[in-house]
C-alpha cells in the first residue's frame, strides 16, 4: 500500500488492509403505497477504519498519537471511486497505543 499521511507526515504501512468506507447521507420514508422514496442529502463522507500497526517503537507510536492531537485532521487516503488519491479533512474518533515501554525513568 502507498504512504497514507496525516498532516503532511507520511504513515508507516499499516499492519493489514485498511477499511476505507464512504458513507452518503439518504433522507428516505415510505410514500402512501408503501414503496420506499428517498434523496440524498448533503455530500459523501469518507471514513478510514481498522487503521492498525504492529511493532512499532514507543517513539513512532508517540509520534503518530501526536499527530492526532487535534479533534480534526487533514489526511490524504486513497479514492476507491478514482483510483487516485484524495486529500480530505477527517475527525479523529478514537486511538490507542498498547505494551509501550517508557523511556527513561517513569513511576
Amino acid at each position: 500500500m502507498a504512504t497514507l499521511t496525516i498532516n503532511g507526515q507520511p504513515l508507516p504501512s499499516p499492519y493489514k488492509d485498511v477499511e476505507f468506507i464512504i458513507e452518503t447521507m439518504v433522507n428516505s420514508g415510505r410514500n402512501a403505497n408503501g414503496t420506499v422514496v428517498g434523496e440524498v442529502v448533503g455530500r459523501d463522507n469518507y471514513k478510514v477504519n481498522n487503521l492498525e500497526w504492529r511493532g512499532l517503537d514507543a517513539s513512532e507510536v508517540s509520534r503518530i498519537l501526536s499527530l492526532l492531537q487535534n479533534f480534526y485532521i487533514t489526511a490524504k487516503i486513497p479514492d476507491p471511486v478514482t483510483n487516485g488519491w484524495k486529500t480530505i479533512a477527517i475527525k479523529r474518533c478514537m486511538s490507542s497505543a498498547a505494551d509501550l515501554s517508557a523511556s527513561g525513568e517513569g513511576n
